[in-house]
């Protein structure tokens, strides 16, 4: 059978029309070999095949098949508002299979020039691995949910509308950032900090008991700790606080520590204080091996010591020691003042006994 040989405009309704421009020939025919039951072919110009809608004068649209422009796009629907004299591409399907929206030239499977808008619907994340889950975005329930994994509705990220961010929840009236990790006692399912030029890690979690961790890329380091029992006690180096506010595991180095205490030891210049007398002292020596009002060297190891405590301690034996050193001072004054007058007694004795001796 012979091909049908198109050499004008067909009309084939009130709206449309199927043209062959200059150089174009469209052809039927049934190929069986090949399958095909209609066939348009181009031989010139810029369209393969053409359909245009021209029942405005001005506005116009059109689906084209074959080469667009020299695109090598392979379907298209482009529109034009000056009447046919310039067109503005709304889909293409170009020859590598991208499909481009608002654009002729996709660059990827999917191409958009513009927004794209999603009712009540999922933007899906096939893995490209060997792994199972899908991933998601969703515009749902007030807020932007990316799902980790689709089969359970697993939260990844959520961001609400005042721009509040869960990471593993969505409940984020806490503040701008809420995250819930993964498992407690595994710093590794906290939030990390890498440097990248070292490969060294921080890490901030929390365990089962509500205390924050901040350790660094050794597992099982503890370097500071601070607890979520109401007491905010904080510990470096260390996960046993007590009840102390602070608990340090090692040494600090400071230029300058101020303890502030409740009292001092100024009472011990009262008139009313009962100044022990060194052979107390010297007793309480020889019973105790310490000094009365000062922890012992065993207590100390058991037990340690406060700074402040110990300060105003230390400050009263110091003003006992001046207060006996007043008192020597005072008898050794006196000594010397009996020694003077003693002195002088002996000289005018030995003046008397002189002139005895020259009577004689």
């Amino acid at each position: 059978m012979a091909p049908l040989i198109i050499l004008a405009s067909i009309r084939v309704s009130a709206q449309w029309e199927v043209k062959s421009g200059t150089g174009f020939i469209a052809s039927s025919h049934i190929d069986r070999s090949n399958d095909f039951g209609f066939n348009l072919e181009s031989t010139g110009g810029n369209y393969g095949y053409f359909i245009e809608n021209n029942t405005n004068g001005t506005n116009q649209q059109a689906f084209y098949f074959g080469q667009s422009n020299n695109n090598k796009n392979v379907f298209g629907i482009s529109s034009s508002s000056n009447g046919g004299i310039t067109w503005e591409s709304r889909f293409v399907v170009n020859q590598n299979g991208n499909i481009g929206i608002g654009t002729n030239s996709p660059e990827y499977k999917l191409d958009v020039k513009g927004v794209i808008g999603i009712d009540n619907g999922y933007i899906v994340l096939n893995p490209t691995n060997n792994s199972t889950k899908k991933m998601a975005i969703r515009n749902s329930y007030g807020g932007l949910f990316i799902y980790n994994d689709l089969s359970n509705y697993t939260y990844g990220i959520f961001m609400d509308e005042d721009g509040n961010t869960g990471l593993g929840t969505s409940n984020t009236s806490g503040g701008k950032l809420a995250i819930i990790q993964k498992e407690a006692d595994d710093l590794r399912s906290g939030i990390q900090l890498k440097n990248s030029s070292q490969g060294q890690s921080s890490y901030f979690w929390m365990d089962t008991n509500n205390r924050l961790h901040i350790d660094n890329s050794i597992l099982g380091s503890r370097n500071i700790i601070l607890n979520g029992e109401g007491n905010g006690n904080v510990g470096i180096g260390t996960d046993e606080t007590g009840s102390h506010k602070l608990a340090v595991e090692g040494s600090i180095g400071a230029r300058e520590v101020k303890v502030e205490v409740g009292g001092w030891s100024d009472f011990v210049f009262e008139e009313s204080y009962k100044l022990p007398t060194l052979e107390e002292v010297e007793k309480h020596i020889q019973e105790k091996g310490h000094l009365q009002d000062i922890p012992s060297a065993e207590q100390v190891a058991k037990e340690g010591i406060y700074l402040g405590e110990m300060g105003a301690k230390l400050l009263q034996k110091i003003e006992e020691l001046t207060l006996y050193a007043i008192e020597q001072q005072k008898m050794m004054q006196e000594l010397q003042n009996q020694n003077k007058i003693q002195s002088k007694v002996i000289e005018e004795l030995k003046e008397e006994l002189n002139k005895v001796k020259e009577k004689l």
